[in-house]
């Protein structure tokens, strides 16, 4: 009985300085004298030791560090999450993050699983759709959320149209309206 309450107690106290910390505004900062980066809070105390190459903002949670030429991602407690495996990150937004390897982009997202593959020139979600806007031999297409290749890579211009409408993109030198299932619309 006694050491059930201990737990409990130890346990109580452990969530309650973990959620503490995991609620904590942090902000990335370099130390000069060193030049490498770590986390302080709103009161300047550091809170992640100064050891990356660079950091970024908590975005989502986690933020983007790198050490060596590698970037991942780390939590609030300064846990690496997802490895330091890649040439080029971006921040997460609404759960995703594009990321390179050897110049080619893809998506994952927060867990580290790959939504798309590391296998694109350029990756960007599009704003107001449920995906992204990708581009392979200068053309572009448009992947959703689940790695689902949706519209082809035949675009030198995409947009969203607004209220679930569709898509409009630019094909063989005129605007073409694409429906939300990647069929060009006469």
């Amino acid at each position: 009985m006694k050491k059930t309450v201990i737990y409990v107690i130890m346990t109580s106290v452990i969530c309650f300085f973990t959620s503490h910390l995991l609620a904590q505004d942090l902000s990335p900062k370099e130390n000069k004298t060193t030049g490498k980066w770590g986390f302080v809070d709103k009161q300047g105390k550091v809170v992640i030791p100064y050891k990356y190459a660079i950091a970024g903002e908590f975005s989502d949670g986690l933020a983007m560090v790198a050490i060596d030429k590698k970037a991942g991602y780390i939590n609030k407690l300064g846990k690496i999450v997802i490895p330091l495996q890649y040439d080029g990150v971006g921040s997460f937004n609404n759960g995703f993050a594009t990321v390179m390897i050897d110049s080619k982009w893809g998506v994952i997202d927060k867990t580290g699983k790959e939504i798309i593959p590391c296998l694109y020139q350029h990756i960007q979600s599009l704003e107001g759709s449920d995906g992204f806007s990708v581009a392979l031999d200068d053309k572009l297409g448009f992947f959703d959320k689940t790695g689902k290749q949706i519209i082809p890579f035949e675009y030198d211009r995409l947009a969203i149209i607004k209220d679930g409408g569709g898509f409009v993109g630019f094909y063989k030198g005129m605007w073409v309206k694409i429906d939300k299932d990647g069929n060009r619309m006469q």
